[in-house]
């Protein structure tokens, strides 16, 4: 689960992120270009930073800076200058002009090494910068993520934030928790730009120590919007077009006596118990807690028709968690949804057991141990009768295993998962950022396409390609996700988005592209399923991502979640015709219709699919 174009992945505390380093960066890959001039106290910026906070906020300057003391790291496929700004708080900002996109992503960035100012465990940090795109197309807009990061390896974020450029000055917040004391000159702030052909105008960064009671509440919010969002967007149009050809279908019902006569006038009610489209969720231990959250955690449930688990190895996983794996496995078995298990392998050293590590010179002992577990994992799931197993994930950047058992050692986990698992059981391929970022991701999108031909050409094609789609704020167009579903489709695997959350604390902007994503994907014929990272605040890795608070109430997003779903339920009431028949044009998936006239009824059960008749026999 990352989100962020450049390697990043999460551990417990903060993210870690591999970075090259820093002789190698500038003796074998990029143009240093140091700061011209020391970092100075831009007074303005701090004040219009402070005034957004409430009155009588105690702060510290961690950093405030003027654009000349930021470092850019470029290599050839960037260039930068320092250009004039007026009418800002600050009165000029480093430009970066990215020739082409690289990857990893962090080739081209910019940076603000040994932030000055120290910062106390517990306290709230407020980092704030001003971006623009000022050479945007027409077709484009800029993508920049802002990390608070250490200043030296590994490197690790304690706060992040991504947003959409345009050719107007906008200010970007990011804030996190400080997990320990970092002294002065221990935190730096990064800007990674590689990710596409694009102009990016940096400024005004100032940091903030806020303390340890600030209100979270009160921290000033990025004003999100995308490309799209207007209301009368023509994508809409499209999209409900879509909608009405690859998710509709007709739903006949013949209604005769026992003699096989028409019976006019009949009066039938249909009701749609299940859709044929995928709405899922990710599920932890709440979901069989014997609590009252448990119980109302299960009651949001019935919103949902699938469920992802959890079958992580590791320290922290299998098998010490082996009875909780088991039971919510289980539980999703006994309460009738579709399970998917995520994942057989996470292919990282942070991600697998550290025992493993003692096979890290012989491969094929690594390998052989690799496939016991999955062995293993097989028969112990096997009763739980799991649709879909993500059988690996994220080999993009955890790359620790398969560089050493090869892509075909890759190729074999899936053979032996499909050897070990019953047949029809789908195995999935997962990866994060290629939905994200504004699309920006073509290097991305060519490494998992290879993947996936990869796999094929060993014979062992995935049945579902996954896309992770954590969402920071640089949100990527409707038309756009289109555009990227569109190239993995071809491939002919079944697509789904495995993980979807958007964290940002502009609720508005949230509410509008939870309802304008989810409709997106739903308007695209390859994609099967939809799943939730987490919905409710109590048990949600990204806490501000959730629909539903801790006491239940339903957050804006949650709102437009359920009016959305709740649009794709047929539930109607006719009569038959001269001939006995009543048509219906509803949603695919399944019904439960019942029949009443000449003083008799029937009651059943049918699937609708691209046309499905059922003959209604009612007898006195």
């Amino acid at each position: 689960m990352t989100n962020d174009l450049r390697y990043t992945r999460f551990d417990f505390g903060g993210m870690l992120c591999r970075m090259p380093p820093r002789p190698l960066l500038s003796l074998l890959f990029l143009l240093l270009i140091l700061a011209s001039a020391a970092a100075v106290d831009d007074s303005a910026c701090t004040t219009q930073v402070v005034g957004k906070l409430p009155q009588g906020t105690k702060f510290q300057v961690v950093t405030a800076i003027n654009d000349s003391a930021i470092e850019v790291l470029l290599g050839g496929a960037a260039t930068s200058e320092v250009v004039p700004v007026t009418g800002q708080p600050f009165h000029a900002a480093r430009r970066i002009r990215v020739k082409e996109a690289v990857s990893p992503t962090h080739l081209v960035q910019a940076m603000v090494l040994h932030l000055p100012g120290a910062v106390q465990k517990g306290d709230t940090v407020l980092v704030s910068a001003w971006i623009r795109a000022p050479e945007m197309t027409a077709n484009a807009s800029g993508c920049v993520s802002m990390h608070l990061q250490l200043a030296r390896q590994p490197w690790t974020v304690k706060a992040s934030a991504s947003t959409i450029a345009t050719t107007e000055w906008r200010q970007m917040f990011a804030y996190g928790k400080a997990e320990e004391d970092y002294p002065a000159g221990s935190l730096s702030v990064s800007w990674p730009l590689g990710c596409q052909r694009q102009t990016i105008d940096l400024a005004g960064l100032v940091v903030l120590d806020l303390g340890p009671s600030f209100a979270r509440a009160a921290l000033p919010i990025s004003h999100v919007t995308y490309p799209g969002q207007e209301p009368n967007a023509p994508w809409r149009a499209e999209a409900t077009q879509r909608i009405e050809r690859f998710r509709k279908g007709d739903l006949i019902v013949q209604v005769n006596d026992a003699d096989g006569k028409p019976v006019a006038d009949a009066n039938v009610d249909i009701s749609q118990r299940r859709l044929a489209f995928g709405l899922g969720t990710f599920i932890g231990s709440r979901a069989i807690a014997l609590n009252a959250d448990g119980q109302r955690f299960c009651e949001h449930l019935a919103r949902f028709n699938r469920v992802t688990t959890p079958i992580y190895w590791s320290d922290w996983g299998w098998p010490k968690k082996r009875d909780l794996y088991l039971g919510l496995a289980q539980w999703a078995h006994d309460n009738e949804f579709t399970a998917r298990a995520h994942p057989l392998i996470y292919p990282g050293w942070s991600f697998l057991p550290a025992a493993l590590q003692e096979s890290k010179n012989d491969p094929a002992e690594l390998q052989e141990r690799i496939l016991a577990h999955i062995r293993e994992m097989c028969a112990a799931m096997g009763p739980s009768d799991f649709r879909e197993y993500d059988v690996t994930n994220e080999l993009r950047d955890l790359d620790d295993v398969h560089n050493l058992v090869g892509r075909d050692g890759v190729a074999a986990w899936f053979a032996e998962a499909r050897k070990n698992l019953p047949p029809g059981t789908k195995l999935a391929l997962n990866e994060n950022t290629i939905l994200t970022h504004t699309g920006a991701t073509s290097t991305n999108q060519d490494i998992y396409l290879g993947w996936i031909r990869d796999l094929e050409a060993r014979g062992q094609k995935p049945d579902v390609v996954g896309f992770q789609a954590h969402f920071d704020e640089a949100l990527t167009s409707p038309t756009r996700v289109w555009e990227i579903l569109d190239r993995f489709a071809a491939t002919g695997c079944e697509l789904q988005i495995t993980e979807f959350d958007l964290n940002t604390l502009d609720q508005s902007a949230q509410a509008d592209y939870t309802r304008d994503f989810l409709t997106t994907v739903f308007a695209h014929p390859a994609v099967t399923a939809f799943t939730m990272w987490g919905f409710w605040e109590g048990e949600m890795w990204r806490p501000d991502a959730a629909l539903y608070r801790p006491d239940w109430s339903a957050k804006p997003n949650g709102l437009a979640f359920d009016s959305l779903i709740r649009s794709w339920r047929t539930e109607t009431q006719c009569r038959t015709d001269a001939d006995g028949t009543a048509h219906v044009r509803g949603f695919r998936g399944d019904y439960a219709i019942s029949v009443t006239g000449n003083g008799a009824s029937w009651h059943g059960m049918a699937t609708l699919t691209e046309s499905t008749t059922v003959v209604a026999v009612i007898r006195r």
